[in-house]
């Protein structure tokens, strides 16, 4: 099999900020030609799932912890099969073993400098030159392609290897379920688990697997372990909203989302669905609080009248 070097590079940053920009003047010294750049995730993941993508640069900032963004990458099995380096600020360092489970990411710390992005960059395309992590490659691709049985297959012998079972095991059994085989995926985790009850993206591939398959109770059993064992819970913040409203506890969903407005995590995001929980729950003082912009407020109230049907739906970062 040929050698294939990173080539492409995906920079998760607002692009018109320093980071960005140099982010990408350094990838394009270091022989890598193509660099995107979206604060957009949804972007993000129509670029990866497109495998145009050979590596993801997250820039790590206060309203959008790396570890938020780096669960959401790991819903996809093509982002799980595609290597990360993440750019760490100083004050979510107390995230590192958490992030450190979860796929297997690399981390450069802030504040950055050349030599430590080019360190970074290659120690994982050297990496990934080796032998078994080009079959993940060609796996990835055979992903990319729609040859779905062939990459279980691949996938299903390279995860003998204990080396990338932490990356390929949840884009494993997230096609073995989406195939029908729920049984057969979450065996493969629960077994895995044994051996190393503490990787997060183990962890949290389980959790997918219930709340997908509507068993919530059993996602926040998983859920609720990861504060004890690493004493955070940002990470697992979006599966266990989507539990808890699985369960009808708006009361619980609010308590994480203004947790998150607090500190002012995703603010965009976490006001809008503030905004819906205030407005169905006839919570109107509040709402006003949460809507200041008396036309957004006008626009919203309008939106959601037109929608009398609509539920609080999965909050995604997007």
């Amino acid at each position: 099999m040929s050698s294939s070097k990173i080539q492409s590079a995906l920079v998760i940053a607002e692009p018109k900020k320093n980071i960005a920009l140099l982010t990408t003047e350094i990838l394009k010294s270091l022989s890598c030609p193509s660099v995107s750049v979206t604060f957009n995730l949804e972007q993000a993941f129509d670029l990866i799932e497109s495998g145009s993508i050979d590596i993801i640069i997250i820039d790590d900032v206060a309203e959008r912890p790396s570890s938020i963004t780096l669960r959401q990458l790991v819903k996809s099995p093509v982002s799980c099969m595609t290597p990360v380096l993440i750019l760490q600020s100083p004050q979510n360092r107390y995230e590192s073993d958490a992030i450190a489970t979860l796929g297997r990411p690399l981390v450069a710390h802030k504040p950055l400098t050349p030599a430590r992005l080019a360190s970074g960059f290659n120690t994982l395309n050297g990496n990934w030159q080796k032998p078994v992590f080009q079959e993940i490659i060609q796996t990835r691709r055979l992903c990319v392609d729609g040859q779905i049985d062939d990459a279980i297959k691949l996938m299903i012998g390279l995860t003998k290897n204990n080396k990338v079972q932490p990356i390929l095991l949840p884009a494993t059994s997230y096609y073995l379920a989406k195939s029908g085989n729920i049984a057969a995926a979450e065996k493969l985790l629960l077994s895995a688990l044994k051996n190393a009850p503490r990787d997060l993206g183990l962890i949290l591939a389980l959790s997918s697997l219930y709340l997908e398959n509507g068993m919530p109770n059993m996602s926040l059993r998983l859920l609720k372990g990861i504060e004890a064992t690493y004493h955070s819970t940002s990470v697992a913040y979006l599966d266990m909203i989507q539990a808890w409203q699985m369960l009808g506890r708006l009361d619980q969903v609010l308590a994480i989302l203004e947790n998150m407005d607090q500190n002012k995590v995703y603010p965009e995001l976490v006001t809008d669905y503030l905004s819906r929980c205030y407005f169905s729950e006839g919570e109107s003082h509040r709402f006003n609080e949460t809507q200041t912009d008396p036309e957004q407020r006008k626009r919203f109230i309008k939106s959601w009248e037109n929608s009398p049907s609509e539920q609080l739906s999965q909050l995604k970062a997007s």
